[in-house]
């Protein structure tokens, strides 16, 4: 039976969606927008003026990024964030090199979206970055047609796919609410991965209040494997947002801990770790772990990133 899906609109706020609109323009140009900040960090433009890097601040080539001692800002490229909380100046040329192309989170969701085909039963008849869509709207909204879930067997699984989908295809606010959906769908034993995967899409659009509520809420054990160290890296990142960079710290420990850790996986982490360590003033010990992100060939733009960040 086909059932058309239509998300529950309260579930994000109009502030969100006016960030997503920010994001969208920016990736139609050669240009950054910040999407988090504090502290006093500044825009140094190619002229020599400086301006505040505020919140839905653009950041273009030739820029460059101040960032004072106890400042700091995050950016958005196409969909690629960096985080940045060292204290220094940074190019932004540098930076649109290592965010180009939002790999790291491409092989995030790929990883994703391919365990809930296994949950599924069956193979993506939707490969990861073969959908087009042009100026954020979706191939099959401006064919004229109504997008409809196929539901086979589970609901909550087929939410969960239609949420990987749609991130794909760069409508990560819908993303959201098909995943804030298939949470409130879920089952008992669905409860913690539902929370997990909405967090994570709460998390890319900027709304760290929400996925700290469901994170806290419900939490995936050891026993889930793979998905667990996922986890831990995901809540790990709210923990930097929410101003808990000991509690991210953990996260990212235990997550590295596990030898299993895939190399993509491994740098995201070890990223985190540098941030965390940075923020709680260990800045010789943040420097190191940006080394190790800077060494690996895992994502190229976390080495452009985190070389930039040790200025090398």
């Amino acid at each position: 039976m086909n059932k058309t899906y239509k998300p529950k609109l309260l579930r994000i706020s109009a502030s969100v969606f006016f960030a997503m609109a920010v994001f969208a323009a920016a990736a139609s140009a050669q240009e950054m927008t910040i999407v988090y900040a504090y502290g006093d960090p500044l825009i140094r433009s190619t002229g020599g003026e400086e301006f505040p890097a505020e919140i839905g601040a653009a950041v273009v080539p030739g820029d460059r990024l101040m960032v004072p001692r106890g400042s700091g800002i995050e950016i958005d490229y196409e969909g690629a964030r960096i985080m940045i909380n060292t204290p220094g100046e940074f190019s932004a040329d540098s930076l649109f090199q290592g965010a180009s192309g939002g790999g790291t989170n491409r092989e995030v969701l790929r990883s994703l979206s391919e365990r809930v085909e296994r949950l599924r039963g069956g193979t993506s008849d939707r490969d990861l970055g073969a959908a087009s869509s042009t100026g954020g709207v979706r191939a099959d909204e401006q064919q004229g047609q109504e997008y409809e879930i196929d539901w086979v067997g589970d609901e909550t699984v087929e939410l969960w796919r239609e949420g990987f989908y749609l991130m794909e295809i760069g409508d990560l606010g819908e993303a959201a609410l098909a995943f804030g959906e298939a949470y409130d769908f879920a089952e008992a034993e669905e409860k913690a991965e539902a929370a997990y995967y909405y967090g994570y899409s709460a998390a890319l659009i900027g709304e760290y209040a929400e996925a700290d509520r469901v994170y806290t809420e419900y939490q995936l054990g050891p026993e889930r494997g793979e998905l667990y160290y996922l986890y831990l890296i995901s809540r790990a990142d709210v923990h930097l947002h929410r101003n808990r960079p000991q509690q991210a710290l953990a996260d990212v420990d235990e997550a590295l801990a596990d030898g299993d850790l895939s190399p993509i996986h491994r740098q995201i982490a070890l990223y985190h770790r540098a941030v965390a360590l940075q923020a709680l003033g260990r800045g010789v010990d943040s420097r190191a772990t940006l080394r190790q992100v800077a060494a690996m060939n895992a994502d190229s733009g976390l080495r452009a990133v985190a070389s930039a960040m040790l200025g090398d």
